[in-house]
């Protein structure tokens, strides 16, 4: 498989990620075991930001 992006780029990431002037907009997290509620939060566009499964 090809790299879309080189590894050190996204392990740099950008000035501002790097002091914390960037975060995500997480609207949730669920288990790996949640997955089927998360989804469901996605589809019904109920979600403002990011949905993030955990293992």
């Amino acid at each position: 498989m090809t790299e879309r992006y080189p590894s050190s780029a996204l392990s740099t990431g950008n000035p501002d990620q790097q002091r914390g002037a960037v975060k995500p907009a997480v609207h949730g997290e669920f288990a790996l075991e949640e997955a089927a509620e998360a989804h469901a939060a996605v589809e019904a566009r109920g979600n403002r930001g990011k949905v993030v499964l955990h293992p």
